[in-house]
């Protein structure tokens, strides 16, 4: 089986804020790894069997590659990154495509897993945008999941019950459903020295007007701070 993450570079929350006189996210260091995305890289480790490949898949600038070690060392044996300066500035819409196009330049996969919401916008819905593009079915906010004979079963958060879907599949991973390993410090150096794949736009075929701030449906003006 092969399985594709999706990862979404977020700024770092404990010392990114909102600048109420400029009305923008101030970040001040290197962006991390969704949260919740990472929730899905612990679910898709304890679903992998013996000669199963995990892939993560970002979209972000060259910077994001740091991005990617993390999941790399956490037992990832692949990763791409796609660069391309006309893929960034994008919303869900957006970046699905980029995604959905890069995993498949990537090959068949099986099974892709993508956090259910990102601390950015809280939307949930590049997941199911990938799975769109990829035209594949989706379960959203899965909590837990088992596959077998080509099937996978989900258990889903609250009261969205269970479910069964065939392969391949996408599924969006509930944030706080499992406890994500760490690293060990040789694993972290060994993903240190990893290549991680660059992919620009004409390797995926896409044109620039439909990916990155140009392919947005959403554009962010101003941020505000509630009162109180």
């Amino acid at each position: 089986m092969r399985i594709a993450i999706c990862i979404k570079p977020v700024p770092d929350l404990a010392t990114a804020y909102v600048s109420k006189s400029r009305g923008e996210l101030v970040e001040d260091s290197k962006r991390v790894p969704n949260p919740a995305d990472l929730n899905a890289v612990e679910l898709a480790l304890s679903l992998r069997q013996a000669g199963d490949e995990v892939v993560a898949f970002a979209v972000g600038p060259d910077s994001s590659a740091d991005v990617l070690r993390p999941i790399l060392a956490a037992g990832a044996d692949r990763a791409f990154l796609i660069d391309d300066p006309a893929a960034q500035g994008g919303d869900a819409l957006a970046d699905a495509k980029a995604l959905a196009a890069a995993i498949r330049h990537a090959g068949d996969f099986d099974l892709i897993l993508c956090g259910a919401r990102s601390v950015v916008h809280e939307a949930g819905q590049a997941g199911p945008r990938v799975a769109q593009a990829l035209g594949v079915p989706h379960a959203s906010r899965v909590t837990s999941a088992a596959v077998a004979e080509r099937r996978i079963a989900v258990t889903r958060a609250g009261a969205l019950g269970e479910g069964t879907l065939e392969l391949p599949a996408l599924v969006t991973v509930e944030p706080g459903s499992n406890s994500p390993r760490l690293p060990t410090a040789m694993a972290a150096m060994k993903a240190a020295k990893k290549p991680i794949e660059h992919l620009s736009l004409e390797q995926l075929g896409l044109p620039a007007e439909e990916v990155g701030e140009p392919g947005a449906a959403v554009r962010l003006r101003v941020m505000q701070v509630p009162e109180g």
